[in-house]
């Protein structure tokens, strides 16, 4: 019941974008498995956690990207210390890019690569903030909805198989 209740105020849609936000910029918990866990506890409230959690990887993602583009060695050496961030992921990302070019920005979401990976390989390339930013974003809102969705369809049917046993 204390979870329900979190779920049904203020404190959840709150803790949601600061999650997301932070992600985005130097978090390694992927927000994701917050709102997944939200949405377990008050299935019906997914829509607003989902626009929190958007809304939070949105703000955040834009700060990785222009920090990125105004400072690209100092937005390196900063995710270069965030846990999942390594080397070998910096190069994946320039490779994708170099591979797919703009194209592999709809990857991000499904290649394991943190979104600041992504964010600091950006900042010194030459692709404008105007196509960065609208297709990580959306690809990862894309991903967060999901994550929503499937975890809306789980406690969904967790509820009934208990209806079910109950009326045993």
């Amino acid at each position: 019941m204390i979870w329900r209740r979190f779920v049904d105020g203020r404190g959840a849609p709150a803790l949601t974008f600061a999650w997301a936000a932070g992600e985005a910029t130097v978090w390694w918990v992927p927000a994701d498995y917050l709102l997944a866990a939200l949405v377990l506890g008050h299935r019906r409230r997914w829509p607003s956690l989902l626009g929190a959690c958007v809304g939070g990887m949105a703000a955040g993602g834009l700060v990785s990207l222009t920090a990125a583009r105004a400072r690209p060695d100092a937005a390196l050496a900063v995710v270069r210390g965030v846990p999942g961030v390594t080397p070998a992921r910096l190069d994946r990302v320039r490779s994708l890019l170099g591979r797919h070019g703009t194209a592999a920005l709809l990857l991000q979401p499904v290649s394991g690569i943190p979104f600041k990976a992504w964010a600091a390989v950006l900042g010194p390339t030459d692709v404008p903030l105007v196509v960065s930013a609208p297709a990580l974003l959306s690809a990862r809102a894309a991903r967060m909805a999901g994550t929503a969705l499937l975890a809306q369809l789980v406690a969904r049917s967790a509820q009934r198989a208990v209806e079910r046993w109950q009326a045993r």
